[in-house]
């Protein structure tokens, strides 16, 4: 009878599993289609703004970890470096968001203004760093990091936007802030079931966590010192199996992005008979290097799933005050009744 019931349920009113993760699946099903629709002007705005941060951080952390000796100076320039690419990202990200919402509407990309360029850049590069201090704070204090990674996400959509989404003018960055910290609050359940299903932050946060504690380990000298920091590096891998665990779709993607890294160089082999470090020495497939490139290419395949997401789920908050969402509907449906009359 319960077999009986369960069925019931799982076929009837979109389903068990629908009805329990709320609108959180349908967000990331329409957002993935989102992506798939989109221009390839929306694809060249997302890999202008992304790849130059990860391959400067792939650099970066493999001169650092293969150097033997590297001055202080040289490592406050690449900090420096990866700081004006992360806000140059961010800045592109913004724009990828517009673009994703004007390919969803079915508007035709609007060109930047010098002056909208400007509001972007600023709000961007003044709010968006600070997540690298306020999210880990959050995850250590459990309860706030849900609306404050909505927040952050939810500002880079909407913060120093001319055509913000509602379609209202932008007054002020404190106004932006508001609206985005307001956004983050609404329907807390659906942002925190998104989180879980499409986010890869909390595992590219434990791969920091792991990666650090071995850095610190090899500059520890002192023996007693380094059993005490070897006890902290546990307890540490821990708490990064248990952040990712908390992401299983992002950690299953990692673990495929790295099934064919492996299998890549050995099928060549196989193939071809060309030699590569990786088929020459397994060992490199656990250097901290090959970690950092498998979470920088986690991070690129997933992020565009959580911009797309975020998109919609501000557009759909939104709208339950303009009413853009039936405008744009009803327009859908005008063009393509023309279409079929023009077909006729």
């Amino acid at each position: 009878m319960l077999k009986k019931n369960r069925l019931q349920s799982v076929t009837k009113d979109g389903g068990w599993l629908e009805r329990r993760l709320g609108g959180s699946l349908n967000l990331v099903e329409e957002g993935f289609h989102l992506i798939k629709a989109s221009s390839v002007e929306s694809w060249v705005t997302y890999l202008l703004g992304t790849l130059p941060f990860l391959l400067a951080l792939i650099y970066f952390w493999g001169d650092l970890v293969y150097r033997p000796k590297i001055e202080t100076s040289e490592i406050l320039g690449m900090a420096g470096t990866l700081s004006l690419l992360y806000i140059w990202m961010k800045v592109w990200h913004s724009v990828y968001t517009m673009r994703l919402l004007e390919d969803y509407t079915d508007e035709k990309h609007a060109k930047l203004t010098a002056e909208e360029w400007r509001r972007i850049i600023f709000s961007q590069g003044i709010v968006q760093p600070t997540s690298w201090i306020i999210l880990p704070t959050a995850i250590l204090l459990l309860f706030p990091f849900g609306w404050c990674y909505a927040f952050y996400h939810n500002f880079n959509i909407i913060g120093g936007k001319v055509r913000a989404i509602s379609n209202k003018q932008t007054e002020s960055l404190w106004t932006d802030l508001k609206r985005s910290w307001a956004m983050a609050m609404a329907r807390h359940k659906e942002n925190h079931l998104l989180i879980w299903m499409v986010s890869p932050y909390l595992m590219v946060l434990s791969a920091v966590l792991v990666l650090a504690t071995i850095y610190a380990l090899q500059l520890i000298y002192i023996e007693e010192l380094r059993l005490l920091a070897a006890l902290m590096m546990v307890w540490i891998w821990i708490l990064a199996g248990v952040l990712i665990l908390m992401v299983p779709v992002a950690a299953a993607v990692a673990i495929n992005i790295a099934s064919v890294i492996i299998v890549g160089p050995m099928l060549v082999k196989i193939l071809f008979g060309i030699e590569s470090s990786f088929t020459m020495s397994g060992t490199n497939f656990f250097s901290t290097t090959f970690v950092v490139i498998v979470c920088a290419l986690t991070f690129l395949v997933m992020e565009p799933l959580v911009k797309a997401a975020y998109v919609l789920r501000i557009y759909r908050e939104s709208s339950k005050k303009t009413g853009r969402d039936l405008l744009v509907n009803l327009h859908k449906v005008k063009k393509k009744k023309s279409a079929i009359q023009g077909q006729v």
